[in-house]
């Protein structure tokens, strides 16, 4: 069982503050179990990149919205954490990098 201290790290790396469906703190749990803290957080990022892949860029009204890149910045935190994983210094120093999703009300 992953502590409270790994599962709040995951979702500090993931951006998933809450425990909610899809990734309540059980499965954050049992990621982490599975193959630790970064290994969670890549797989959780792969998922959002899977949600993501229908999303288009949007243009209308003299603006744009890259709604496609989403996935492509998923994926690419997937891989932050797949080679912190693996040990690389590098990828430990950028992982904390962040994607904001915009909500227009």
């Amino acid at each position: 069982m992953a502590s409270v201290q790994e599962i709040a790290e995951v979702r500090y790396n993931t951006n998933e503050p809450n425990d909610a469906e899809p990734f309540t703190d059980v499965v954050v749990s049992d990621l982490i179990d599975a193959g630790g803290v970064n290994s969670a957080s890549a797989v959780i990022w792969r998922r959002k990149a899977a949600s993501a892949s229908d999303y288009v860029d949007v243009t209308e009204a003299g603006s744009s919205h890259k709604f496609g890149d989403l996935q492509d910045n998923y994926l690419e935190m997937a891989k932050l954490f797949d080679e912190a994983d693996a040990g690389s210094p590098e990828a430990e120093a950028e992982i904390r990098a962040k994607v904001k999703i915009i909500d227009r009300t």
